[in-house]
């Protein structure tokens, strides 16, 4: 009995020491080198050219103000804010996380609500527009004559050269007002329709800068996203209007700059997962200080740590060998290596698995569909520069000759079957289709076989 009871003892003492060995292992176990990495680009503070768009944005809503005016509410809202921020840290202190008592504040003043008028286009219908207004052009003229202040205040924000939260960014920050953005789209087709094309021209390349400036250099992804569908429907819409003109009527020079082929760092998306990664961040720091009020909760939380799983979650893609893969326009890949919470590592930071694991697959799509924008404008600058080119030889020749930077092997720019359009492949698409469609202008078209 002694025997045994002292086998038993000892098998025990060994199972602690061996448990014990392994969580100290698991406790001081090294952060990976993509750990390391991803946390130095997204700590990595991006350039922010130009002026801050965003009390502009703010305050798009809003009637009758000037620039004191707009500047003063947004200055309120930040002292609110701060007040309802330290309020919510108490109740997640207090009672374990959860939801805040109250909402957010709101910025002050009295926007006009904003309703789309189903006589305007939507921000999906960039190919359409131009049959869409022609076929009601007086109630497109009424509905856009109700919204010419605010029409106005959207053209403005070509002016800026970002966009940066000036409050600080969380799961709950007030974010601006960005569905009316796709407004002009249906002004810029009036327009043309109503025989004003060089205006028209003017304003598509105006607003599709605006929309390149959300993507490329903007602090949110949903700001971004936003940003991308506006740059495909402006690029839409305006290979829509060349098909209805001559090939030697020349564009805006602000054209070629909204519309220039996006570079890898931007089709990454990094400067939105840098916020992202800020808001993340904020929540996770005040998880820290709660876990950390219970004795041993270091032991299944470690703050340190689960930040840089989430900098892996987010930050891949600004990562080089992520964009040299996105340079050679192959569809950006996450690493699912931390997926598994079944990890040593884990062992003491149990709670900070489980959250690396949930976020893990969300942002891989990201990337891909800016892949598929920067896709979109390849195939716009393929059609803009046959318009340049002498109209001799079929379309297939031409595009042969066609300079590289507008497409890839991997998405080559193709001839539609019916000779009157450009294609490409999409890698994230929407709808059920798998490929993008511009319209050649007319004088381009080749009869089909």
């Amino acid at each position: 009995m002694r025997k045994t009871l002292k086998w038993l003892g000892g098998g025990l003492l060994g199972l602690v020491l061996v448990v014990g060995g392994l969580l100290l292992v698991s406790r001081f176990w090294p952060s990976t080198t993509l750990q390391e990495e991803a946390l130095a680009a997204l700590e990595t503070g991006p350039q922010r050219p130009g002026s801050n768009a965003y009390v502009a944005l703010m305050t798009l809503h809003h009637e009758s103000l000037d620039a004191a005016a707009r500047r003063a509410l947004v200055d309120a809202l930040a002292s609110d804010y701060g007040q309802w921020q330290q309020r919510f840290e108490a109740h997640w202190l207090e009672n374990g996380g959860g939801m805040p008592t109250a909402p957010a504040p709101q910025l002050g003043g009295e926007p006009v609500a904003w309703v789309h008028d189903d006589a305007l286009c939507r921000i999906n219908e960039g190919g359409a527009c131009l049959d869409k207004v022609r076929a009601a052009p007086e109630a497109v003229a009424d509905a856009l004559a109700a919204h010419a202040g605010l029409l106005e205040r959207i053209a403005a924000l070509s002016t800026h050269g970002h966009l940066r939260s000036e409050l600080p960014l969380g799961p709950y920050v007030p974010l601006p007002p960005l569905q009316s953005l796709g407004l002009p789209l249906a002004a810029h087709a009036l327009a043309h329709v109503q025989g004003d094309s060089a205006g028209a021209l003017a304003g598509v390349c105006r607003d599709a800068g605006t929309a390149r400036m959300l993507v490329t250099r903007s602090d949110t992804l949903v700001s971004t996203m936003i940003g991308a569908r506006l740059l495909q429907a402006h690029a839409r819409l305006l290979a829509a209007m060349l098909e209805e003109m001559p090939v030697d009527v020349a564009l805006p020079a602000q054209c070629a700059a909204a519309f220039a082929p996006l570079s890898a760092a931007e089709m990454s998306g990094c400067n939105a997962l840098r916020g992202e990664f800020e808001m993340a961040d904020s929540l996770l720091a005040l998880e820290a200080r709660r876990i950390g009020r219970y004795p041993g909760g270091s032991w299944v939380f470690n703050a340190p740590r689960t930040r840089a799983l989430q900098a892996v979650n987010l930050g891949q893609s600004c990562l080089p060998a992520a964009q040299a893969r996105i340079a050679q326009d192959l569809p950006f890949q996450a690493s699912q290596a931390q997926a598994s919470v079944w990890r040593l590592e884990c062992a003491t930071n149990a709670i900070g698995c489980i959250l690396g694991s949930v976020a893990a697959p969300a942002y891989e799509q990201y990337p891909r569909q800016l892949q598929d924008v920067g896709a979109e404008l390849g195939l716009l600058n393929a059609l803009l520069w046959l318009r340049g080119q002498p109209l001799q030889g079929s379309l297939a020749t031409r595009l042969q000759a066609m300079p590289s930077g507008y497409a890839s092997a991997q998405r080559p720019v193709l001839l539609a079957a019916d000779g009157r359009g450009l294609e490409t492949v999409l890698y994230a698409p929407r709808g059920g289709e798998n490929r993008v469609r511009l319209p050649l202008p007319a004088a381009l078209w080749e009869p089909a076989p």
